[in-house]
Formats: C-alpha cells, structure tokens, sequence
C-alpha cells in the first residue's frame, strides 16, 4: 500500500507518472508488476480450514488450471516478461493440490520470467513435490504456518498437521541446502505467521525457531503479516479510514500492479474477490492488458486516485492494504 498526498494532476495523470506503462495496441496501458496466476482454486480446493479464511463462502466451481490453458496465458505474458517481477501461482486455493505445479515452475522459467513463486501450508509438501519444485527452479516458497506450538497452530489452520508440515519445511530446506551446496539454484524460503490474537503471545519463540533454520544468505526470512478482513468479513476494517484526511489517499497494489486470474482465466478484481465481483473477462479469450486496462479497473483508480475510497463498493470494506503496510519481516 502508498499513500500519497493529492495532487492537482487528474487521477489518470498522477496513475500514469507512478506506475509502470506499456504500449499495446497503440495505447499506453498500466503493466502489473506482479502476476498471480491461482493454479488451483474454487470451492472446497483446499486441505485446510482456517479460522480466517473465507473457503465456506467460495462459490466458484472447483477448478485446476491446465497446462495447456496455463502456457496459452503465459506465451502472452512472454513479451512483457522485463516489466514483471513476480509471478506467483496461487489464490484462492492450496497450490499443491495441482500434481502439475512444478510443471508451470518450470514452464514459467524456461521463458526467462524471475521472481516465480507461491504460498501453501505445506499439508502436501512431500519429499517427492520438494525435489519437482527444486528441479523446476522455483524462487520462492511462502510456508504459511501460524504458531510456534502445535496446539497454536491446529487451532487457526484446522485438518492441518502441525508436526508433519514443520517436518516438510525443515526436509525442504535440507535439500535446498544441498542442491546450493552442488552450485545449484537455491530457492528462497519465507515462513509467514498471520498474527491474530490466538498466536500473537507466541511470536517472539517463533522467530527464535525459525530464524536457527533458515539462511539469510540465501534470502530467507520470517514473516508477519497481520489478519486482514477479505473485503467485509470482519470488522476492524474501519481502521482504514484514518489514514483519510490531512490530504493522504490509499493505493491499493491490486489495483494497479498486480493482476489476478482465476483458474478458470477470468480475471479478478483484487485479493479480496474470491467469487468474481465484476465480470473482467478471460485471459483465455483476450488479451491480459485489454482486461487490466478496461472500464472497471480505470474507473476504480482513478476514484481512488482522487481519494474516493469510500465511495467504492468493496474497497469501502476492505483492510488488506493496511494490513499490508504493517507487516513485517526479520
């Protein structure tokens, strides 16, 4: 999140001057920086069940990107590859439900693009998904595991197993370990703590735990990330609010570096859009940069641009971006 003081350019001026532009088509158009491309997402696609998670609400059919539906997207994304930084393969889902995955990995490498990567709560990060993932040379793996104790976290990521995914991560960074050791790539990993107020007693021990297991060195790290609402689905969103005032106005990254796409190609409108708000259109049927620059998403920034928050449906109860200005990493 940015926030940044109003200024007296208009919204599609000041979006221009901050963010990055492409020309296609003979148009300039707002180029994401990050991709995120859900691999695996729809309803009931996860093997967890965690209290802040809104899986019970998701109405999108189950769904598992193809390979072929997932290189056809790719190819397009191909010649813009420099002005991206991340691609990340997941969303609404767990990633490693996809059999394939390290298949996109290595796809998505093969073509030159960086920063490839994607969080899970590592239920199914087995032996053999290590060693496919680390063959595939994957940048990032994001393990989301929130308590130092196993009765912290089964209590927040329910149908989870505490010690069998502490195992998987800590068999993940041997082998990494072993394939740096070798002059291979080293994927970095992050662990990430979603702080709430069951677990918020035992972060201190969790950095302790962590940080004797990972390799700064390797561009490992510990993360905190506070629980956010998902767009209205708890209450605290109001804190919002307060940064409005004294000429100060959000920018959400959704929605003007990162582009979203469902399993099924279409496109969604941020990270809180887990059953589509707004029907975009397919990255399987047109072009990423016609969607990302159509009607919805340019009047949503430049109301926001103008400081207009309140006045938009769904941002108005949204707290991921103050979530994502507090985070922290160690």
């Amino acid at each position: 999140m940015t926030t940044l003081p109003l200024a007296n350019a208009s919204p599609a001026a000041a979006i221009a001057s901050r963010h990055r532009t492409v020309v296609h088509d003979g148009r300039e158009c707002i180029m994401p920086r990050h991709v995120q491309i859900e691999s695996v997402g729809g309803k009931g696609m996860c093997t967890a069940r965690c209290t802040m998670c809104t899986i019970e609400d998701w109405q999108k059919p189950p769904r598992i990107m193809q390979q072929a539906e997932f290189e056809k997207f790719v190819l397009d994304l191909a010649p813009y590859r420099e002005h991206i930084d991340y691609v990340t393969l997941h969303c609404n889902g767990e990633p490693l439900m996809d059999k394939r995955l390290h298949d996109k990995v290595a796809f998505l490498k093969q073509r030159g693009f960086r920063g490839t990567g994607f969080a899970t709560n590592c239920t199914l990060l087995d032996e053999r998904r290590a060693q496919a993932l680390l063959a595939a040379g994957l940048d990032t793996i994001i393990c989301s595991i929130d308590g130092a104790t196993k009765a912290t976290h089964e209590s927040i990521r329910h149908r989870t197993n505490f010690d069998s995914i502490v195992q998987n991560v800590e068999r993940f960074l041997a082998l990494r370990n072993e394939r740096a050791a070798r002059g291979l790539p080293a994927t970095r990993v992050l662990v990430r703590f979603i702080l709430q107020d069951k677990n918020r007693h035992e972060w201190d021990a969790y950095q302790a735990f962590w940080r004797q297991r990972l390799d700064p060195q390797r561009g490992d790290g510990v993360l905190q990330f506070p629980v956010h609402n998902w767009g209205g689905q708890m209450e605290n969103w109001r804190q919002n609010l307060e940064h409005y005032g004294a000429g100060q106005v959000f920018e959400c990254e959704d929605l003007y570096e990162r582009l979203i796409v469902f399993s099924d190609g279409q496109v969604s409108h941020c990270d809180a859009d887990y059953n589509g708000f707004f029907p975009h259109g397919s990255v399987f049927e047109q072009h990423f940069l016609d969607i990302y620059n159509g009607p919805v998403f340019t009047r949503y920034r430049e109301a926001m641009a103008a400081g207009k928050l309140c006045e938009l449906e769904h941002c108005n109860s949204c707290s991921i971006p103050l979530a994502r200005a507090q985070r922290r990493s160690s």
